[in-house]
């Protein structure tokens, strides 16, 4: 636990030099203790269960609604961010899982020219290579139609 008589756990955590980048970026980003703690592995989990949420979604031919894949970009994006916070060593650790899931969303969505309407604020101008899920909209199963922003998915 992060948790010091006397001290809050913003107050600890920037004076302790030993603290990782993404310990320090999470707590001055206002992210709760818990998440602070899990670090990088809640990211990871968060966005493998958004994954499998939209798997099984795709696999029973549900329409996504946008306020859902709104998440799960974000729950990408999020991802994406984090990883930079942390050292190429802790990167590789988690690398397997990041492409498996990954790999399992791509298999739901279209590729789009342009991306979507709307995206994350820390990500200020999404590049088409690196933003990957930015630029993609979800895959009818049964029924192929593309979406716009206008419109509920």
């Amino acid at each position: 636990m992060f948790e010091v008589p006397g001290f809050s756990i913003s107050d600890w955590c920037l004076q302790d030099a030993t603290d990782s980048r993404l310990t320090r970026s999470l707590i001055l980003g206002g992210y709760e203790t818990d998440v602070i703690e899990a670090g990088l592995v809640y990211f990871l989990d968060q966005w493998e269960e958004a994954v499998a949420w939209r798997q099984n979604a795709y696999r029973r031919g549900e329409r996504t609604l946008k306020a859902e894949y709104r998440y799960y970009l974000f729950c990408r994006s999020e991802l994406d961010w984090v990883v930079r916070q942390v050292e190429v060593a802790e990167q590789k650790k988690v690398s397997t899982r990041i492409v498996r899931a990954d790999r399992s969303f791509k298999q739901t969505l279209t590729p789009t020219s342009e991306p979507f309407c709307i995206f994350p604020e820390f990500i200020s101008s999404p590049e088409r290579q690196r933003h990957w899920w930015l630029f993609s909209e979800p895959k009818f199963r049964f029924k192929s139609r593309r979406l716009n922003c206008s419109a509920g998915f």
